[in-house]
């Protein structure tokens, strides 16, 4: 199957028609979907993936890496995850507390209906300015 190009942030990847969103895009290849967005934590919840889907059903997982500092890597603290369909909350995730060199990444499994504007929302639950970590999602569409 040939790759075309446009599609989820303009790379060099995607398909014609996945819609994206301001901050961060859904791209296609074939029946595969991926978007991944590194965050700085802080403690109000700011949109960190954020696209609306386009003529398919998508059967995603989501996964959210701990919250790390850079200066310390053993130094990890929770963050919350908030998945969004259309404004409304369908899931929220929560990252395991324990030193990051031992938390494993927070899932999440959806299904993201057509045409529907998804956000992931991530906030740290303590001050953790300083902190990063990562959210990915991949899966496959279904058209």
């Amino acid at each position: 199957m040939a790759l075309d190009g446009g599609g989820g942030g303009g790379g060099p990847i995607g398909s014609g028609n996945s819609f994206t969103g301001p901050a961060e895009a859904l791209e296609i290849a074939g029946d595969f979907c991926f978007a991944t967005n590194n965050f700085v934590a802080d403690s109000n919840p700011n949109n960190k993936i954020e696209f609306t889907s386009g003529n398919f059903i998508a059967d995603v997982t989501v996964e959210m890496g701990p919250l790390i500092n850079p200066t310390d890597a053993t130094d990890g603290k929770r963050a919350i995850a908030q998945i969004q369909f259309n404004g409304a909350t369908v899931q929220t995730m929560l990252s395991d507390g324990a030193a990051a060199d031992q938390q494993t990444p927070a899932t999440a499994h959806i299904i993201i209906p057509p045409y529907t504007e998804v956000a992931i929302l991530v906030k740290a639950n303590a001050d953790s300015a300083s902190y990063t970590a990562a959210i990915f999602m991949a899966g496959r569409i279904y058209r």
